[in-house]
């Protein structure tokens, strides 16, 4: 709330209405697909924005949320890796929708993802 209030002084409450919808896709659970292209561009100047090129460990490895693609691979097939809210298998063959999505390992590390 006082964060809130914080950014709604510096930066208007436009801006600090589209940071709490960010920080909701982040960290309450509510779905990226439905956030604006204004409030997808808030997480991109916060978290890593990489493309979607090569396979999804190496996506993972480039995005800095593996240290290796045998380390993504491992976060894969434990479970602790999803875009755009769904769980993602290491077999699964593009996991990414065309435009941007955010690439989740584990509660607190995200990614952008764009796929064009």
């Amino acid at each position: 709330k006082l964060s809130y209030e914080v950014t709604k002084l510096v930066h208007g409450q436009e801006q600090a209405e589209r940071i709490q919808r960010a920080s909701e896709v982040l960290f309450g659970g509510a779905p990226f697909t439905k956030l604006s292209t204004e409030e997808v561009a808030v997480l991109k100047q916060e978290l890593p924005v990489v493309k979607a090129e090569g396979g999804l460990t190496q996506v993972i490895t480039t995005a800095g949320l593996a240290a290796s693609n045998s380390e993504a691979l491992r976060f894969a097939q434990a479970g602790a890796i999803s875009v755009n809210g769904q769980k993602i298998d290491p077999t699964t063959e593009s996991p990414f929708r065309t435009g941007d999505n955010l690439l989740k390992r584990g509660k607190n590390s995200f990614a952008i993802v764009e796929k064009r």
